[in-house]
């Protein structure tokens, strides 16, 4: 199995330190792209294109306190993935990305065809004035971009300077990323000035030999739009106007600076409960829930084939439409995808899959409305019964009830339960069924237990997780069927930039309707990362670097009175002595910020935690 260990920090490679997010030096998206393609290359040494897919960017690299040791390894499935820790520390490694390296399709090249019509041109001063204001630092070395040329609310051409000049990359990161600059020069015509993007996902990722060219332009188009996400495609260009490098359905998740986001870097405190905490079954939640999905009796290679021929149904309905003004964008898309291959006529191919797939009722009606130039109403009946009754939705449910009879087996009958289930799933009553004290909290309570039978609903931001709950969801993986119906949700950003300390998938289908349950957890320690929906501070006597770090907590305590919250503290005879904790209110987006931006004590914490010292009050 070939792997690669390596040491990161900014003294060994000083060009990171030019890459830097609210003042705090990350390892690029685009460089962990570069990682991957290397790996790729070791593979597949005298390919014409080498391609990625799913490739995920799970947590960030981040070098605020001191180098890290980084380990690549590569499966023999083609898994590939990239994970780290402190260096010298006697510590598991942490995963930060993965994807699957697969053999390219054949090369068919891209040439630029830059449209007459620029309807505005942004400079590099203005982006990156742009840029800072969102948080983001960028040095000499990213500094790639000459201007930004917008075609249109979605479609932009960007104008790069190579600044990475003999070095020896397959596809320059410097220039990738300055390709994921200028997506700020479309996004925020509409979001606000406060709005900033971090990558997340990227569908597929082709590099296009002659490895190695200086890229010098990037097309950008935007794809879709989302409350909390955003989508792109992006092909880079060499001198000549070839391509370079394709990236198609890249995803990036929206944060915004005005309620007080951590960009995924800082730390922020979480609610303290007074009552105990959760019972260890919880910490065996990913165990049990990857059981109850290896449990179902699935026939993946029947999913595999039903996918296929669902797709090479919706790309047929596409090439036979005269009026390719009338499709979703979704089938255009398909169709430009499936261009190369020859498909057997739409009705033999709904036929087939009626005849082997008679569970497919209502994806094939759908199918028909399609072919017939009906608009999809997502309000339907029909459309509903496929989203609760597909036998996606059935084994998510299913695996989800089983690890809640474990979990109902294995808790406290003293102890109550506190859960957050909206929707009409009604799981929470097998807790209750089995003598578990279930209590139902709304959306912005303090809860144990959240469940989510339908995650693209239901904003996974608003979960209010005590330390050491969890999280589990429902989600749809990436399919065409599930962008026609206008339900594509980037599930795993929810939960990354929702403040989960971490989190897990398992698939549980992969039909044209497949989905994932995703398992996210609180820090049990009351540490976590993300973006805290509340801030609730303790005072701790934690210090670091000989500085106690009471007085900076305490400076906070007139504003938190003002803003609703009490002070609670404990008594003499409790474990937590001489200890602090507030409760009760929301606190104000401002002081939120400030409370969640005080990096000194955020640290101290962790040094405390690692140390086995006090832990802010928990």
């Amino acid at each position: 199995m070939p792997g690669w260990v390596n040491q990161l920090d900014t003294t060994l490679f000083p060009f990171l330190a030019d890459h830097r997010v609210e003042g705090t030096p990350i390892l690029p998206g685009a460089a962990v792209i570069e990682m991957a393609l290397a790996a790729a290359r070791t593979r597949y040494p005298d390919a014409s294109a080498l391609e990625l897919r799913d490739v995920e960017l799970l947590r960030p690299i981040v070098f605020d306190r001191g180098a890290r040791e980084t380990q690549c390894t590569l499966l023999p499935d083609g898994a590939w993935q990239l994970a780290s820790r402190p260096r010298l520390a006697d510590e598991a490694l942490a995963l930060h990305a993965r994807a699957a390296v697969v053999a390219a399709a054949p090369d068919r090249r891209q040439r630029l065809e830059e449209s007459g019509d620029v309807r505005e041109v942004v400079g590099a001063d203005t982006l990156y004035r742009l840029a800072a204001q969102l948080g983001l630092g960028y040095g000499d070395s990213f500094r790639t971009i000459e201007e930004v040329r917008l075609i249109d609310e979605d479609c932009a051409v960007v104008k790069l300077r190579s600044v990475s000049a003999g070095q020896d990359w397959l596809l320059d990161p410097a220039a990738v990323d300055g390709a994921f600059q200028g997506l700020l020069a479309l996004l925020c015509q509409t979001a606000s000035n406060e709005t900033g993007f971090l990558p997340r996902r990227f569908g597929r990722i082709t590099a296009i030999a002659p490895f190695g060219r200086a890229v010098t332009h990037a097309q950008l188009r935007l794809t879709r739009h989302g409350a909390r996400s955003v989508a792109a495609d992006i092909v880079l260009y060499d001198a000549a106007k070839e391509a370079v490098a394709a990236l198609s359905d890249c995803w990036f998740t929206r944060v915004d600076r005005r309620i007080g986001a951590e960009l995924l870097l800082h730390t922020a405190l979480v609610p303290a409960p007074l009552e105990p905490q959760a019972p260890a079954i919880f910490d065996r939640i990913p165990e049990i829930i990857a059981r109850g999905a290896a449990g179902l009796h699935r026939d993946p290679a029947r999913e595999a084939e039903q996918a296929l021929l669902f797709e090479g149904l919706l790309g047929a309905i596409a090439r036979e439409t005269g009026d390719h003004g009338m499709l979703p964008e979704t089938l255009l898309a398909l169709e430009q995808r499936l261009a190369d291959l020859e498909l057997p006529p739409s009705g033999e191919l709904w036929r087939l899959l009626l005849a082997d797939h008679p569970e497919m009722t209502a994806e094939l009606a759908l199918a028909a409305m399609l072919r017939d130039g009906q608009r999809i109403d997502v309000a339907l009946p029909m459309i509903a019964s496929l989203l609760q009754g597909s036998p996606s939705a059935i084994a998510g449910r299913a695996v989800l009830a089983a690890a809640l009879d474990e979990i109902a087996a294995a808790w406290p009958r003293d102890c109550p339960l506190r859960v957050h289930e909206p929707g009409t799933a009604g799981l929470s009553d097998r807790l209750r069924s089995a003598g578990v004290a279930v209590i139902s909290t709304a959306k912005d309570a303090l809860c144990e237990l959240a469940l989510l039978t339908d995650a693209v609903d239901t904003d996974v931001a608003r979960v209010n997780l005590a330390p050491g709950g969890v999280l589990l969801a429902v989600t749809p993986r990436p399919s065409p069927l599930w962008e026609l119906l206008g339900r594509r949700s980037d599930g795993r950003s929810d939960v990354m930039t929702a403040g989960f300390s971490d989190f897990g998938s398992v698939p549980v289908s992969d039909g044209c309707l497949p989905r994932e349950v995703l398992v996210g957890s609180r820090a049990r320690s009351g540490v976590c990362f993300g973006i805290a929906g509340r801030c609730f501070v303790a005072g701790p006597r934690c210090r670091r670097g000989g500085r106690q770090i009471r007085p900076r907590i305490r400076s906070f305590w007139p504003q938190i009175h003002r803003a609703g919250q009490r002070r609670r503290r404990n008594r003499p005879d409790r474990r937590r002595r001489g200890r602090s904790s507030f409760g009760g209110g929301q606190i104000d987006p401002a002081l939120h910020s400030g409370c969640c931006h005080g990096r000194r004590p955020a640290h101290a914490a962790l040094a405390g935690d690692e140390r086995g010292a006090a832990r802010w009050g928990w």
